[in-house]
C-alpha cells in the first residue's frame, strides 16, 4: 500500500487543484460558482476589477495551501528524488567520462 500511495499522489494533487479550477467552467452549465456568481455581481455593482480581484484571491487562497500540502507530502514520502539522484549520477558519470 505505501508504494502505491508514493506513486499515486502527485497525480491525485494535480487533480485536486484542477478539479477546483474547472469548477469556474462548470459555470457555463449554468451550475452556480465562485466565478458565475461573481460575474452576476459585477454586472449589478460594476466593480469588476474589485470583485474578480477577490476572486483570484480566493482561488489562490484555496490552491495554494493544497498544492503547498502536496508538495510536502511529496518530500515527506521522498517522491522522485531517487529519480533525481540518478539523473545526476548519470549527468557526472557523463562528465566523468569526457574528461578521461
Amino acid at each position: 500500500m505505501p508504494q502505491a500511495i508514493r506513486i499515486i499522489l502527485p497525480p491525485i494533487g494535480n487533480y485536486f487543484i484542477s478539479s477546483f479550477k474547472d469548477t469556474s467552467l462548470v459555470s457555463i452549465i449554468t451550475l452556480r460558482d465562485l466565478m458565475f456568481s461573481g460575474e452576476i455581481l459585477a454586472a449589478s455593482t460594476f466593480k469588476d476589477f474589485e470583485i474578480f480581484t477577490v476572486i483570484a484571491l480566493i482561488y489562490l487562497a484555496i490552491c495554494y495551501p493544497g498544492a503547498l500540502g502536496v508538495t510536502w507530502l511529496e518530500r515527506r514520502m521522498k517522491i522522485g528524488r531517487a529519480r533525481a539522484a540518478a539523473r545526476r549520477r548519470l549527468r557526472v558519470g557523463a562528465a566523468w567520462g569526457r574528461l578521461k
